[in-house]
């Protein structure tokens, strides 16, 4: 079987750096996070997260269509650094999750959540998004997720993919309305760990 979450406090740093910019139609962003501590388990934590964004928008043309790839890596705990009471899974901060890996927020939160959560095994998350505005205030919004174990502890490390397609009508400064279909396409793998 599977390891479970992983529960209880830990004492933990995390530093890091972010770039974004962009020149022209092209945007970008950058970032690296590195975490050290002491493990719930009372080993050592030794975790980091990589984030790749590059995106292209077409400000001057009906309908600003918009397209961004993106690569997330969460590193995990391999099952010797758990043996030995030591984590190597990264502890996402202030979680937003659904802005990030998939609206149906499946993988919030690190390992000392209580509801669903990054498998021990790290998070891996490869995503496509696309988005037009067919009219004033109104943007369609289209993104697929391919979701995968960072650390394979035998076996396969596919999780699987989610879509979201999502229909956004701003209706004043302070109202905003959103309509959508998400589906995800489960793996085996992903019952095991948050079954």
């Amino acid at each position: 079987g599977a390891p479970a979450n992983i529960v209880g406090s830990a004492d933990f740093w995390t530093v890091g750096a972010r770039q974004a910019g962009g020149f022209g139609d092209i945007s970008y962003r950058g970032e690296f996070y590195y975490q050290t501590g002491k493990s719930n388990l009372g080993g050592d934590l030794d975790a980091f997260m990589i984030g790749l964004r590059a995106g292209y928008t077409a400000k001057n043309v009906a309908m600003k269509p918009s397209f961004t790839l993106w690569y997330d890596y969460l590193s995990g705990s391999s099952a010797s650094d758990l043996a030995q009471g030591d984590q190597g899974d990264f502890r996402t901060l202030f979680d937003t999750g659904h802005k990030y890996y998939g609206l149906m927020d499946l993988f919030l939160g690190g390992p000392t959540s209580n509801g669903p959560t990054h498998p021990v095994g790290g998070l891996v998350d490869y995503a496509a998004k696309a988005s037009i505005q067919p009219m004033a205030n109104t943007t369609f919004k289209a993104d697929l997720h391919h979701f995968e174990l960072a650390e394979d502890n035998g076996g396969s490390t596919t999780l699987g993919q989610e879509i979201d397609l999502t229909l956004v009508h701003k209706c004043s400064a302070s109202t905003t309305m959103s309509v959508g279909y998400s589906h995800f396409f489960a793996r085996e793998l992903l019952s095991s760990y948050n079954g």
